[in-house]
């Protein structure tokens, strides 16, 4: 990390969730995985993978489909780290049914065109495609509770902000898909 390498797990949000090694990027293989990596990485950046075991090659390939060829290398979850006696971070996340309205920010990660469906009133939009470029709209000082529309980008986003120093964050689970079902408890 200190020489610019970027931490890339590949796992599922759901996995990445649960302990990842500090400043990792969480962007799923599943989904819109390579636009997303070409959205949000550098090619030039080194890259080292995080990912189930036996996925390695397969990240790889996909990766290099996309002009990410910087590949330095990969380890199978997160194991190594925590054996060397190292910390892991987490993301909490929460089913939209249990959010209670009490003043905690919601941060929109969804298109633009995607706000035509509905959002959180008094959310911030903040389209995941400009959310490194806009972080000063973010405070790090407030809780932020983060959607998009089913919560894989979501993930991401709070996987970026956390690795920014933002560790106010929480994901909410099925996104906005879930939170237009409880919309009457906001």
């Amino acid at each position: 990390i200190e020489d610019g390498c970027v931490l890339l797990d590949v796992r599922m949000p759901n996995d990445f969730e649960k302990g990842f090694i500090p400043q990792s990027l969480n962007i799923g293989k599943t989904g819109m995985f390579a636009p997303w990596v070409a959205t949000i990485i550098s090619p030039q950046q080194p890259i080292v993978l995080i990912c189930y075991p036996a996925e390695a090659e397969e990240v790889i390939s996909r990766l290099a489909r996309v002009g990410f060829e910087n590949i330095v290398g990969y380890t199978h979850g997160t194991r190594e780290w925590q054996l060397g006696g190292k910390d892991l971070d987490y993301v909490n996340s929460v089913d939209p049914s249990t959010i209670v309205n009490t003043g905690i920010k919601y941060l929109d990660v969804r298109k633009n065109n995607e706000l035509d469906l509905g959002f959180v009133p008094g959310s911030i939009h903040i389209p995941l495609s400009d959310l490194s470029n806009n972080l000063s709209k973010i405070n790090k000082d407030e809780d932020y509770l983060v959607y998009c529309a089913g919560g894989y980008r979501s993930m991401i986003a709070c996987s970026i902000l956390k690795s920014r120093g933002y560790h106010k964050v929480k994901n909410i689970y099925g996104g906005f898909n879930l939170i237009a079902q409880q919309i009457n408890n906001f």
